[in-house]
This record gives C-alpha cells, sequence and structure tokens, in this order.
C-alpha cells in the first residue's frame, strides 16, 4: 500500500509491555491483523525502507503473523485483544464516509478509547476467527492483567484447546516459570537457544514467544508473552493459527491391476477420488513431469535406486529400498520413495512411466518430499545404510549445481565408497522438508548375517512407541510379533481397504506402520517383517502427519490386525471401569463398561448386532450363570468361547457373575445387580478355529452354528467333550506347553487347568510356578486367616497380595472384587486371570 492512501484507511497501532501488533482496514472494509514480537515497530511517519533502520528494531531477533480478515472478523479480533489491555499509540479514522462505520464500531472504539474494564479473566475465540484467503481458522486468546501471577498457557490455552504445549520463552530454569507436569494437560518449557534454517539463535538475541502443541502438528501460536514471572503479570494476547502450508509431501496408492490410484495431500482428511496414477492432474505426474517437460534435462542432478529397475528381468535378492533423489537447478529437489517394480523408466516419456505390466500389476505406495540440497545430502548419508542398488545416476551440466552431486554423501551413495558394520543409521530429531509439515524421520539398517528386524531393533526403540506394521501375509509367513515389555511391534497382516477398494494379500508391494499410541506418524518403506526382509538391509521414512495416519489407521481392522489383547477392570458397585490397551502404560480413563466405545461392547456386539446370530458356534461356561440364584458350589471357571463364520473367533475369560446374557442385547449385559456389584476382569483374546479348540465347567448356553461350513468346529471332538462332559479325569493337572498362539496377538498365552480333587490342591504352588519356573504374587482378597499362607522354602515362591487394591484412581475393598490375578515377581510382561484364587 502506498502512503498517500492512508487516509482512506482505518489504522490502529498498539504496543504494551509485551503487546505489539496492527490492524489496517482498506477501503473494501477488509484489510489485516499483524501481530509481531518487535520493538520500535512501525514508525508510520518514514517510509517503507525507514521502517527497519532503527537500531532497537534491528537488534534482536523477531517474529510476524499476518492474517487477512473481513471487517466483521476483524472487529472480533479487536474485541478479543481488548481484554489484554494493549497501549493503543496510534489510531487514524478513514477519511472516506463509506468505511468510517468499521473504526466508529462498538469493538474498535472500545480497543482504542479503553471504554471496558474487565475483570482479571480471560477471553477466547471459541471456534476460531476465519481469515479472508486463504480460508484459515485462527484461535486467540487474550487475558486481562491481575494483581496476582496468572500464566495465559496453563491457566486459558491448554485448558480450552485441550493439548499439552511446548512454549518458547528463551532463559533459563531459575528464570523460566516451572513447566506444569501435573495430570493429561502438561505445559513444558522451551528454553533455547533455537535454529532458524541454519541460523542458531542465542537466548538474549529473541523478542519472539512462540508455542506448538505436543500432539497436534498443525498449530503455531506466537505471541509476545512468554512464561516468566514478569510476563504472568501483565494481559497477553496469544494468536494459534491452524496452518497446513504448501505441500511438501503427497502420499499415493496406486490400486493393484493397473494405474488406478488415490493420493492425499497435507491436511485433507481423506484420500482423493480414483484416478489415473499418471493423469494431467495427478501429483506423480506433476513432480516427475518437471523432469521430462524440462527443456533442459542434463541440469539436473538424479539418482535412482531400486532392486527391480526397468528392463530387469528379476528382482534382485538385495536390498529392496526403491527411490528418486532429483535435485533442481536451484539445488533443491525431492526425495520420492515408493515401492513400485520397473519405475521410473527416464528413458521414455512421462506417458510411459505406468506402461509396464510390472508396474502396474501390483499396488504400490509413493511418498514424495521436497528438501533443499543440504538435507537431501543429508538423507542420501542415511539412506546408504542400507545399500541400495543405485541404476541410474546423473551429475549435472551446469556447473554451478555440480556441488551437489560431488559432494561426498552422494559421491558415497553412487559409488558405494563406504563399508558399513552390521548397524544402523537413524535421522535423530528428523529432516526438515523444505516447505512444512516438517521433520522426517528415516531409518536405515545395513544388511547383516543374521536375521535383523529393523522395527523391533530400531524404529520402536528410538521412537519410543509400539507399532503397527503393515506386511501383507499370515501368522505363519510374517514373524511374530514382538509383545515383551512396553514397546510392542504388532503385525497388520491384510486385506486392506484403500478407500473403497479392497487389496489382496498377494498384491501389495507397499510397507507401511502407524505408532499405536501416536496419531501424528505415517512410515512408508519396502521392507516388511519376514524372514527375508530381515536378512537385507532397509530404509524407514517417518512423516508427521496427522491425516495421512488417521487414514493408514482407520485400515486395521480387527479382522487384518495380528494384536495384543486387551485387559478390562470393571470397578464394584455400577459399570464403571478402566481398560488396558496393548502397549500403554497406564489404564483410560473411567467409563461406562457398556459404554459404545469401550472394548467389551465392541466384542460383544460382533454376536448381538450380527444379522445371523445362529451363524456363530458359542459356548458360555460360569458357575453363576444368568438366571440363577445362587453360585453353585463347582467349578469358578466362567468364559466365552465364540467362533465367528470363518471359524475364528475368542476367548474372553471373566470373573462377573451373571453374565453374559446372550437372551438380552448389549445394552442389557450390565443391567443385573449381580452382575454390576463387585468388581470384575476381563480378558479377551482372539484366536484360529485350531487354537480355539485347543483351549476346550458347567455350560449354561451352547449353540452350534446353523451355517454347515462352519459346524465342523462344533462338531470337533475337542468341542464335543468340553460340552458333554465326555472326558474323565485323573487328579491332575494340564497345561498348554509353550502356550496356544492367539490370531491377532500379544502372543503365546500360556493355559494351567486343574481337576478337581479329593484333597486340598493349589493350582498355584503345584503347577503355575513349577511349569513357569517364576515365583509368583497372587491377588486373593482376604486376610491371612482367610488365604492360605504363603510359599516361602526353596527358589520357586507362592507370595500373597490380600487386598485393598488401587485400579488407576479408584480403591476397590476387599470384600468387592470377584477378580483374581496374579504376577510374576521377576517377569514384568506376563499378567495371568483366573477366577481362583488361593483360599481352602
Amino acid at each position: 500500500m502506498s502512503r498517500n492512501c492512508t487516509d482512506a484507511m482505518e489504522m490502529i497501532f498498539w504496543a504494551k509491555v509485551v503487546s505489539k501488533g496492527v490492524i489496517i482496514a482498506e477501503e473494501q472494509n477488509k484489510g489485516f491483523w499483524l501481530v509481531h514480537t518487535a520493538k520500535y515497530f512501525p514508525n508510520l511517519a518514514g517510509a517503507v525502507g525507514d521502517l527497519f533502520t532503527n537500531e532497537k528494531t534491528t537488534k534482536e531477533a523477531a517474529a510476524f503473523l499476518c492474517m487477512s480478515y473481513t471487517d466483521v472478523n476483524l472487529r472480533a479480533v479487536a474485541k478479543i485483544i481488548d481484554y489484554e489491555q494493549p497501549i493503543v499509540f496510534f489510531a487514524q479514522r478513514s477519511a472516506t464516509p463509506a468505511t468510517q462505520a468499521f473504526y466508529d464500531s462498538s469493538e474498535i472504539q472500545t480497543l482504542v478509547n479503553g471504554l471496558h474494564k474487565y475483570q482479571p479473566t480471560a477471553s477466547a475465540s471459541g471456534d476460531g476467527v476465519t481469515t479472508l484467503t486463504p480460508a484459515v481458522t485462527v484461535k486467540i486468546f487474550a487475558s486481562a492483567p491481575v494483581a496476582y501471577s496468572s500464566d495465559i498457557y496453563s491457566n486459558y490455552v491448554v485448558k480450552i484447546l485441550r493439548k499439552s504445549f511446548q512454549v518458547y520463552t528463551p532463559g533459563t530454569t531459575t528464570t523460566v516459570l516451572r513447566r506444569s507436569c501435573v495430570g493429561t494437560l502438561k505445559v513444558e518449557n522451551v528454553l533455547g537457544p533455537i535454529t532458524i534454517k541454519d541460523t542458531v539463535i542465542q537466548k538474549g538475541e529473541d523478542s519472539a514467544r512462540w508455542s506448538v502443541p505436543k500432539s497436534d502438528s498443525d498449530f503455531i501460536c506466537l505471541s509476545n508473552t512468554g512464561r516468566t514471572a514478569n510476563d504472568a503479570k501483565y494481559g497477553a494476547t496469544v494468536a494459534c493459527v491452524l496452518s497446513k502450508e504448501a505441500a511438501a509431501l503427497f502420499f499415493v496408492y496406486k490400486l493393484p491391476g493397473g494405474k488406478s490410484s488415490h493420493y492425499l495431500k497435507p491436511g485433507d482428511a481423506d484420500w482423493e477420488a480414483l484416478a489415473d496414477i499418471d493423469a494431467a492432474q495427478q501429483p506423480i505426474h506433476s513432480t516427475m513431469n518437471t523432469y521430462f517437460n524440462s527443456g533442459n534435462k542434463d541440469n539436473a542432478n538424479i539418482i535412482l535406486y531400486s532392486n527391480y529397475p526397468p528392463h530387469f528381468k528379476f528382482e534382485l535378492p538385495m536390498s529392496p529400498g526403491k527411490g528418486v533423489i532429483m535435485a533442481e537447478d536451484a539445488n533443491k529437489g525431492f526425495w520420492l520413495v515408493h515401492t513400485a517394480k520397473y519405475f521410473p523408466n527416464l528413458a521414455g516419456a512421462i506417458g510411459d512411466l505406468f506402461s509396464n505390466e510390472k508396474t502396474k500389476k501390483d499396488a504400490a505406495a509413493f511418498l514424495c518430499m521436497t528438501y533443499s540440497d543440504v538435507n537431501l545430502r543429508a538423507i542420501a548419508k542415511i539412506i546408504d545404510y542400507e545399500q541400495p542398488i543405485v541404476f541410474f545416476a546423473q551429475r549435472s551440466a551446469a556447473q554451478a549445481t555440480q556441488a551437489f552431486y560431488d559432494s561426498s554423501e552422494i559421491q558415497t551413495l553412487v559409488n558405494g565408497l563406504h563399508k558399513y558394520q552390521p548397524t544402523a543409521s537413524t535421522s535423530g530429531d528428523g529432516i526438515t522438508t523444505f516447505t512444512p509439515p516438517g521433520p522426517v524421520k528415516i531409518f536405515a539398517s545395513a544388511p547383516v548375517a543374521y536375521s535383523s528386524d529393523i522395527y523391533s531393533n530400531y524404529v520402536v526403540k528410538i521412537l519410543q512407541k509400539s507399532f503397527q506394521v503393515y506386511t501383507p501375509g499370515t501368522t505363519a509367513t510374517v514373524l511374530k510379533k514382538s509383545c515383551v515389555g512396553t514397546l510392542k511391534v504388532e503385525n497388520v497382516l491384510g486385506p486392506i481397504t484403500v478407500k473403497d477398494t479392497e487389496i489382496p494379500i498377494g498384491q501389495d508391494s507397499a510397507r507401511w506402520s502407524v505408532p499405536k499410541s501416536d496419531s501424528d506418524f505415517i512410515c512408508l518403506s519396502n521392507t516388511g517383517r519376514t524372514a527375508n526382509d530381515a536378512k537385507y538391509g532397509a530404509t524407514v521414512a517417518c512423516v508427521l502427519s496427522k491425516e495421512a495416519a488417521t487414514l493408514f489407521r482407520n485400515m486395521i481392522k480387527k479382522e487384518n490386525l495380528d494384536a495384543c489383547p486387551f485387559f478390562v477392570y470393571k470397578l464394584p458397585g455400577g459399570k464403571s471401569s478402566h481398560y488396558l490397551k496393548p502397549g500403554e502404560a497406564d489404564w483410560a480413563a473411567l467409563a461406562d463398561i457398556d459404554a459404545q466405545q469401550q472394548p467389551i461392547h465392541s466384542t460383544m456386539d460382533k454376536y448381538f448386532a450380527s444379522g445371523n446370530k445362529d451363524h456363530a458356534n458359542i459356548v458360555a461356561y460360569s458357575n453363576y450363570p444368568p438366571h440363577f440364584k445362587f453360585e453353585l458350589p463347582m467349578s469358578p471357571g466362567k468364559g466365552v468361547i465364540m467362533a465367528e463364520t470363518a471359524n475364528k473367533g475368542f476367548w474372553l475369560v471373566h470373573t462377573a457373575k451373571y453374565f453374559p446374557n446372550l437372551a438380552g442385547t448389549t445394552a442389557t449385559l450390565f443391567s443385573n445387580e449381580k452382575t454390576t456389584k463387585d468388581a470384575a476382569a476381563f480378558l479377551c483374546m482372539s484366536y484360529s478355529d485350531v487354537n480355539l479348540r485347543a483351549i476346550g465347567m458347567q455350560f449354561f448356553f451352547i449353540e452350534r452354528s446353523a451355517s454347515q461350513p462352519v459346524q465342523s468346529f462344533y462338531d470337533s471332538p475337542e468341542i464335543q467333550k468340553l460340552v458333554n462332559g465326555l472326558q474323565k479325569y485323573q487328579p491332575i493337572a494340564a497345561t498348554s506347553g509353550d502356550g496356544v498362539r492367539t490370531l491377532t496377538q500379544p502372543g503365546t498365552v500360556k493355559i494351567f487347568a486343574s481337576a478337581p480333587v479329593a484333597y486340598s490342591s493349589d493350582i498355584y504352588s503345584n503347577y503355575v510356578v513349577k511349569i513357569l519356573k517364576k515365583s509368583l504374587q497372587v491377588y486373593t482378597p482376604g486376610t491371612t486367616t482367610t488365604v492360605l499362607r504363603k510359599l516361602c522354602v526353596g527358589s520357586l515362591k507362592v507370595e500373597n497380595v490380600l487386598g485393598p487394591i488401587t485400579v488407576k484412581d479408584t480403591k476397590i475393598p476387599i470384600k468387592q472384587d470377584s477378580a483374581r490375578w496374579s504376577v510374576p515377581k521377576s517377569d514384568p510382561d506376563f499378567v495371568c486371570l483366573s477366577n481362583t484364587g488361593r483360599t481352602v
């Protein structure tokens, strides 16, 4: 804007001890809000060239955030920031009558003239104030100055956004307010120094104060207020922008048997509509066309690697990594990671990229990221650990850009100059893309003589997250899931569905993975979790993209996941419960056990919501079934075995009375007072039909499937003996040996069962500790007079846990718990559930 037009604009400038900003409304009563942290800015008495001439303005680092708004939303912004009571040092009313209504509005007049006196409270913009172009939501928080110390972040921002925050306040732990680590909403301090691109900004040289949520990559907040004692005394404004910038990456999933594909743009919540992958509007076309359509192809630095290059007759039994590194004229470029065979053939035209049958046959995934040349070289250094097969390399013919190709990192990658020990490399804090979304974590492992799984050996350990890895196959062809310890690796076996298309197990070349407990990462690789994969080098690229991770996670279903079981602990006197998902270190929040989102509901609802209930094979057993008036003085075992249509199903072990009443509905499972009175525990495991038979009391409900193809399960000798009591046992015990493998696992389940005897026989001291070779601590609510004496002789001991116990924050009294569980003393990875404790 030229200065001779300023008399036709509404202008407000303010500054305070902390707050600084500019509101300018143009002729059509639309304008902008510029939030900044610079001192002595802006001086409108000078020219535009003078804005940054003063030493006070140039001395320190400063941040600027500019947002365009309609006049209605600019007034809404003014109303919110007025809570801060900023010092308005310049205000101008437009000389044009048509636009004076904006300045004369109550919101602007209150801001300019200080007509409003606020209580020591705060204001927030609710769902946000939408900018004019582009339409982006901005959350604005403002707090009034108070006589006492009030931190806007811990008192307002985290509570309203419901997210933990990391706040940048240059300083030390003694000059900055203590971090807030109590509860689920935390505030952590970023103390500095920080690095912007390649420049380090020292602590005492930065006026900017910014913050980001820990669990959401899409918000960035700017303020003049940090987290010092001085900051907490004054009013404050924090502006949080939902910023999904220009595409730094895209995902493409090509479907099998042709060129049909879906792609995902940053910030989108769903895949784009089906289209040919090489169509002119598709991202793969536009990306590769920068080369094919160039008048100076020889000016590009190019490295192509794959174990199935164009013109090869077979796949090489070496590193499966596939990718393209292309650095353009200005030595910025892209890294395209993909899983397609025979791709790309640069000798053809762009229309030929997907013409070969080998490329079209299988499904394939593509992940493209833009980088500066410095970061492209850093990537080359990491993926070189995998020892990829470089089948094409081109040095730019332009002298100005040859330094990239001649760098040590590219030369090592292209010419195989580095011999690695059997180890791995990772990108540490990640390598930042050229334009957001930001850091990409890259893992690479060198080939070794022995079997080495990159996921369990490196990825989960470095990211400190449990992972679900997609490797199309079966439990017989894929490496066993890893369920020991807190960092677990589960298998997604397939088939999967991309948008509306199912991809069969044998028709997908893609290998991807997602963390179980973090929705923001999605990782792509050519390496899955087979014995063959573990022999070769591997690269895994993990991108921080919440939307993409959500879509990939939605492909994971109960039917295709080789997962770990869940535990549920129902509290006494009602339906309140906590459940524990595999890989998590704490119980989930309190909720009714039969609520729709809870695992017991979703498990049992597969029966109740089925249109063909009579097609399920069911065995339900308990010594206190529904409709019984008292507990039977016999085996206390309680459980449900249900085999679904495909003769796979689950075994639900529980300790609840009067459960489940299959004559009712899902909603009535926990309606009876006998079921809700005591605390109870539930452990659910899914199995193949073969292993369900291997698991195979009193039966209160049995049902043979009405579907002929699946009746063989019910008719098997194991189920018939279980249901009809055809077997007479000696007073001994049985154990499952090495365990029975669940279908969607935590892994192996050890099962112990003992027959009733005329004399006293404690299953724990007589069988469990001897077979597991571990000392046990057994939970039996009671006292030393009601529970069997602890066993302390020898190396294998049995100790009693008498109660009361506390589940999360709820104390369960001794007489209100039906659950009986036990844990080994020396092994934190086993937990055992039973209806049997240690009483006479």
